[in-house]
């Protein structure tokens, strides 16, 4: 049976510790190689593929129980079969490669070094999306969005890859009533939402605002398939229609600090008493996510146009802490929850808590 490990790390977690690993495996690997062929004695082939026999065992080991957050094959044969499969194209591409760089008289460690840099990284890739990719989660949206074009589905398959939608939709209550998300896109959100039953007893009404007709248009589409009751629009539901959950994800940095003002006053005018606004972006902080993050957004909104923006001028990223201050003056209760463990992007969300009307 798959099995998701208790911590849900990401991926860049998962590169940082199958590193790791792969480097005290690489370790033992060459001192097992030295130990075989200049003390032991051994033939130069029979040295460089018992050691790495021994170190994928290691590898194998450590893999399994501790670089990856999921194993999609747990438990079964084909598991230890695949990894094993790749291991020894690898163990067979590194003899080659060893091969070339003594023919061109590069010494023993140093082409064993350069030859597992190669290996390794086609070795992770491999790994990865053979054994270690929860697969699911991207045939459900090559499900969902089956009737749009090819350019739209890989657009969807890496925002799934890139966004915790798991960490967020727990965020909404089980007993939600009633859920918006303004800035929808593709509707992938409130499809999951509705799809995996982040709810407790009945579907809450579910809908959701975009300025991008065609996007709007594959919304509807992808509902209609899973027959799932979501209304897509591209205004606004009328302020006196008010929600338990607004959602904005990914959203702000799009507008100017004047539209975010308003939309942030449009969406808590539309919130229920004890309602709560979500909010997902990006934390300033690590650095070098952040740069990151600038850099893609910089090509899929000014370059690829894969994003709808109507503003002019440079993004208008939104410091989540700041904003959090300004919104308890106002009298609203905040929380800011990392959702990054683990992932290359610094996803934050500040949750925004209207006070509940107290019966006298």
């Amino acid at each position: 049976m798959a099995r998701r490990r208790a911590a849900d790390f990401g991926l860049s977690e998962e590169l940082v510790r199958y590193g790791f690993v792969a480097l005290t495996a690489f370790v033992l690997d060459i001192l097992l190689l030295v130990l075989f062929r200049r003390h032991w004695h051994w033939n130069y082939y029979l040295s460089v593929s018992a050691a790495y026999v021994i170190g994928t065992f290691w590898n194998y080991f450590w893999s399994t129980r501790w670089a990856f957050a999921y194993r999609r094959l747990a438990s079964k044969p084909q598991e230890p079969i695949i990894f094993w499969t790749i291991a020894i194209l690898g163990m067979l591409a590194t003899i080659g490669l060893m091969r070339v760089f003594r023919h061109h008289n590069i010494r023993l460690v140093w082409g064993k070094i350069l030859s597992e840099i190669i290996i390794g990284v086609v070795g992770f890739s491999a790994k990865k999306l053979l054994l270690f990719t929860n697969l699911k989660q991207f045939r459900e949206v090559l499900k969902w969005y089956r009737a749009a074009p090819t350019l739209t589905k890989l657009h969807l398959l890496l925002r799934r890859a890139t966004l915790p939608i798991g960490r967020l939709l727990q965020q909404v209550p089980t007993d939600a009533k009633s859920v918006l998300e303004i800035g929808t896109g593709y509707g992938l959100i409130p499809i999951s939402l509705a799809e995996h039953r982040y709810y407790s007893s009945r579907l809450p009404r579910l809908a959701g605002t975009d300025i991008d007709e065609y996007k709007l248009e594959q919304a509807r589409l992808a509902a209609a398939t899973v027959n799932q009751p979501i209304a897509f629009t591209k205004e606004l539901p009328p302020a006196s229609e008010l929600w338990q959950i607004i959602l904005l994800s990914d959203l702000l940095y799009l507008l100017t600090p004047a539209e975010q003002n308003r939309l942030l006053d449009q969406s808590l005018a539309r919130l229920a008493p004890g309602g709560r606004l979500l909010i997902k972006g990006m934390n300033h902080r690590p650095k070098w996510k952040f740069n990151i993050v600038q850099l893609q957004e910089f090509w899929a909104v000014k370059i690829l146009r894969i994003t709808e923006r109507y503003a002019d001028g440079p993004f208008a990223y939104v410091d989540m802490p700041v904003l959090a201050a300004q919104l308890e003056d106002g009298g609203y209760q905040t929380r800011i929850i990392k959702l990054d463990r683990g992932w290359i992007y610094p996803h934050l969300l500040l949750e925004v808590q209207k006070a509940a009307i107290v019966k006298s």
